[in-house]
């Protein structure tokens, strides 16, 4: 049982839900748990589970923290014979650890933001929590760093990359269909970026290099896929830019195809990150990318497949955008190559197959000690 408390559909999310997919190809029949606040219900994670899969149970909740649902965790575990609880998160894994399930717990920690006080003190939280588990799985080789910082059991601790279902991103929307239903003019260059709109993800350093290159391409148009915190403060940088006419402020979407559709290249300006789901999508539609070199990200973006830049600088954003700009031949060849290497490399099939060997080995080092 995967347990999920979120209603979004983002890049956690999605891995959740690529899992449940592919792993009753290895043995493994899955259910996943999500916790729904009743005040504020957002089903946009359950309803794409149910679609998936029949085996999906909401648990209605009070709030971020209700510990009735330890109680409810566990009777649903008993009724249903499970064998593994698999979490997503700090408030999962306290859940977890607060039932006291006699199955194997496995956790997946897909990056700890410590971006204000009380994330931090959430990532301690959880450093401790995480102690308990039978194994943890980390996104990249960057959040296994930082776990084994918080002294965390090396033995414990393996990276499994993310992946993706390959196949959704083949029937590409054409172009100017995809353009037309954000209102972007078909003669517009557009940089697009997926991306929960929080502080981390460096968003305001991408608006600042859409401003740098006003007048050297003024064709340019910004693509901005997502919502959070900060989309009031992005929206008023772009106002006070003066740029807001090149900016498209989309909202939360939930057709990939036609949002990567839209974009000729895709941005990841993030401070910090793993390896994103929304990175590896737009690689595999034959996107261009341009990345900042935080966590994996290097793995996935090479000279190859896209450009490189550091964290937190608008102008090396704003430069390498400008040469992809100036080659359209390159951008060609390199989301080619991005799409070869995402199929090759980043598979769905092939994440679940390497948390299936986990769980096997889990389970098989339980069953040793009875």
């Amino acid at each position: 049982m995967h347990i999920r408390a979120s209603g979004e559909l983002l890049g956690a999310e999605r891995v959740v839900l690529e899992l449940i997919e592919n792993l009753p190809d290895f043995g493994y029949q899955t259910f996943v748990g999500i916790p729904i606040e009743a005040d504020h219900p957002n089903l946009e994670f359950a309803s794409e589970a149910q679609e998936q899969s029949q085996r999906v149970k909401t648990f209605p909740i009070t709030g971020p923290f209700d510990f009735s649902l330890v109680k409810s965790i566990r009777k649903f575990i008993q009724n249903n014979n499970i064998d593994i609880v698999h979490t997503h998160g700090y408030r999962e894994d306290l859940y977890a650890v607060l039932a006291r399930l006699d199955v194997a717990l496995i956790a997946t920690n897909h990056l700890w933001k410590r971006t204000d006080l009380k994330l931090k003190l959430y990532s301690i939280m959880d450093a401790w929590l995480l102690r308990s588990f039978d194994a943890i799985i980390a996104v990249s080789e960057q959040v296994k760093k930082d776990m084994l910082s918080m002294y965390l059991s090396e033995k414990k601790i393996s990276v499994v990359a993310n992946g993706i279902n390959t196949h959704l991103y083949s029937n590409p929307v054409p172009r100017d269909q995809a353009l037309n239903s954000f209102q972007i003019p078909s003669e517009k260059t557009v940089v697009g970026t997926i991306s929960s709109l929080t502080s981390e993800k460096g968003i305001d350093d991408l608006i600042t290099a859409l401003y740098t290159l006003r007048s050297q391409a003024p064709y340019l148009h910004l693509l901005i896929v997502g919502s959070g915190d900060q989309q009031e403060n992005l929206k008023q940088q772009a106002d006070t830019l003066g740029i807001s006419q090149s900016i498209t402020f989309a909202g939360r979407q939930s057709d990939i195809n036609r949002m990567l559709s839209a974009m000729d290249i895709f941005a990841l300006p993030s401070l910090n990150e793993g390896l994103p789901m929304a990175l590896l999508e737009a690689m595999a539609a034959g996107k261009p990318a341009v990345a900042s070199d935080v966590g994996d990200v290097s793995v996935a973006i090479t000279s190859d497949t896209g450009l490189l830049v550091h964290p937190g600088s608008p102008s090396e954003l704003a430069n390498a955008i400008l040469s992809l700009l100036n080659a359209p031949q390159q951008r060609i060849i390199l989301g080619e190559n991005a799409r070869r290497c995402v199929n090759g490399q980043f598979s769905a099939h092939a994440m679940a197959s390497e948390y299936a060997k986990i769980y096997d080995e889990v389970l098989t080092c339980r069953r040793s000690k009875f």
